[in-house]
């Protein structure tokens, strides 16, 4: 690649360049994926088109709504290991119905329930030498797990 030395050749080159993943992503719909239990067969005979429905059916009873706007999924994948790929219009939406899982996934079958969760994230590790009655240890814990926490 040969040197850049003036504005208006960087401004030529930049102008050249692919976009940026950063800028791809932005026009990629949102997604969320539900992992099922080691087995789970119940779902296998259903289109898309009937899964897409009936869970648009239960948001619509759930009344669920983004900033007071109800929303729909408008598309549904069934990866390999039978997980669920649900595309949503935007992340809030997505978001949503991850931080309600427990709701409306229970509706969608039975053998789908969970539980809500207690913790907003969890330790990806104890150290070998941990003694949970010592307070350094629980200090050292406390540290490392909130340096996790702001870096997700």
């Amino acid at each position: 690649m040969s040197k850049i030395s003036t504005k208006k050749e960087k401004e030529t080159y930049l102008k050249t360049q692919p976009p940026t993943s950063r800028m791809l992503n932005e026009f990629k719909p949102e997604t969320l994926v539900i992992c099922t239990p080691l087995g789970f067969t119940d779902l296998d005979n259903l289109s898309s088109k009937t899964l897409i429905d009936t869970i648009n059916g239960i948001l619509k009873n759930m009344v669920a709504s983004v900033d007071s706007k109800p929303f729909e999924i408008w598309g549904i994948k069934c990866l390999p290991l039978k997980e669920l790929k649900i595309y949503t219009s935007t992340q809030s939406e997505a978001q949503w119905l991850f931080l309600n899982k427990h709701n409306w996934k229970s509706q969608l079958n039975s053998n789908l329930k969970t539980h809500p969760s207690c913790y907003p994230a969890l330790i990806n590790g104890i150290p070998k030498e941990f003694k949970p009655e010592d307070s350094s240890h629980l200090l050292q814990l406390r540290t490392q797990h909130d340096s996790i926490s702001k870096m997700a």
